[in-house]
């Protein structure tokens, strides 16, 4: 006679419970529900009986209390080591690749799922659900795949060999050679990558890459914890202006929504598609602005350590309005609207010679970074003053300069509208506000 299974011990369903919630990649009933099918029970806890509601409650209990304790210790300015791999990943585009965590459930599902899907770079960077098991012991694996061969970046005779040597051994070493070195590649890219935003290599070889993961604090971003969107974006007008809203940091999250609606023409039923892109750049920007903080210093501008330059930019203006002159940013939609506007802005007793300002359309343009060139700000003497315009130019030129930004002479102004530019290839302003919950 068959005895009956012994009942699992509650002790160590907790600690593997504890162990699991580590990850952080589940909200908290999928949680449950990989818990119960790990260990061959019913999704239906109660259809699995008294294990299957005991293993519930302790799943829940032990996700719970993972999601307490990041709450009373996380600061969204410092990041942990899945806000650095989060950034390495997405710096991983500009190498051509493509990065991926907890990609399905093992190796074997990753590798088939990745050779049906179509890439235009030239390798993957994944870690799979197996990997999970090591985040307690602060390690983790990072697995390279191949999807294209950077041929100009080999050696020619080698490449030449692989395609067209008439010894078929020959040929076949020749082109094993050939997927080991643009491996290598891949990986020397992916390590300095890891290198570039803090992260620790403690092994590599082939195609794995192994980190070091102390500081592993990664929550499920927002909308895990919510309903499922009923509709996908499928708008990419829309989800260029959601990214160039969110990069600058200047915009509150629900102005961006607000300002994409109306904008573009999204259908009524992807609504809320807008919203969860808002979330996800939200969250991308977050990380970017934290890890770069930092490894380059912090962008307070009254810290003795180097300010990013919108840092900078704010100690100017702040410079300025004691000069009086105002200064704005992100100040209505065009320069024609902000040059009436802005006199508006103005203390009671009028007191103040001139202003500066940059519209909307200068802050879209920050999204493309350095690329997007130096920075229009619009320059100007209120009329009831005896300043000048050129003397109010001056006057912002000299305190940009006094910041550490680098001033660009404009001449498409006129004398009594002139402009100038600013370089700031480094823009790291923090985000403007939480995240609200109906965003």
């Amino acid at each position: 006679m068959t005895p009956p299974p012994a009942e699992p011990d509650p002790a160590a369903l907790a600690r593997a419970c504890d162990r699991a919630a580590l990850a952080g990649f589940d909200d908290r009933e999928t949680f449950v529900e990989r818990m119960l099918i790990d260990r061959g029970l019913d999704l239906d806890e109660t259809a699995g009986g008294a294990a299957g509601t005991a293993l519930a409650r302790i799943a829940r209990a032990a996700w719970d209390a993972r999601d307490a304790h990041l709450a009373q210790r996380e600061d969204p300015a410092v990041p942990d080591d899945h806000d650095r791999l989060a950034v390495a990943l997405d710096l991983l585009a500009e190498d051509g690749m493509i990065g991926l965590l907890d990609l399905e459930c093992c190796h074997t599902c990753a590798a088939d799922a990745l050779e049906r899907a179509e890439f235009d770079g030239v390798g993957v960077v994944y870690t799979t659900r197996q990997e999970r098991a090591t985040l307690p012991d602060g390690r983790l694996a990072l697995t390279l795949m191949l999807t294209a061969i950077p041929l100009d970046a080999l050696p020619a005779d080698l490449v030449a060999r692989a395609r067209h040597d008439p010894d078929p051994p020959t040929r076949d070493a020749a082109r094993d050679e050939v997927e080991r070195l643009a491996t290598d590649l891949l990986r020397r890219a992916l390590v300095a990558r890891l290198d570039q935003v803090g992260l620790s290599v403690t092994a590599e070889h082939d195609d794995v890459v192994e980190i070091a993961v102390p500081d592993w604090r990664r929550r499920p971003p927002l909308d895990d914890r919510r309903p499922p969107w009923p509709a996908v974006l499928d708008s990419p007008e829309a989800l260029d202006r959601v990214r160039a809203a969110v990069f600058p940091g200047l915009r509150r999250p629900d102005r961006i929504v607000s300002e994409v609606l109306r904008a573009v023409a999204v259908p009524r039923e992807q609504a809320r598609g807008v919203r969860h892109e808002v979330l996800v750049a939200w969250e991308q920007r977050r990380r970017h602005v934290a890890v770069t903080a930092q490894r380059t210093g912090p962008d307070d501008p009254d810290d003795p350590d180097e300010p990013d330059d919108s840092a900078r930019l704010r100690a100017a203006f702040t410079a300025l309005s004691a000069d009086g002159v105002v200064g704005r940013m992100d100040f209505t939609c065009c320069e024609g609207c902000g040059r009436v506007e802005i006199r508006d802005e103005r203390g009671p007793s009028r007191e103040e010679i001139g202003y500066t300002s940059f519209h909307a359309g200068d802050t879209d343009a920050l999204a493309a970074g350095s690329a997007a060139g130096p920075l229009t700000l619009s320059v100007g003497a209120f009329p009831e003053r005896s300043a000048s315009a050129t003397a109010v130019l001056a006057l912002v030129a000299a305190r940009l300069e006094q910041a550490g930004l680098t001033v660009v002479a404009d001449d498409t102004g006129t004398p009594e509208e002139p402009r100038l530019r600013v370089l700031v290839p480094d823009w790291r302003h923090p985000l403007a506000g939480d995240l609200p919950a109906g965003v």
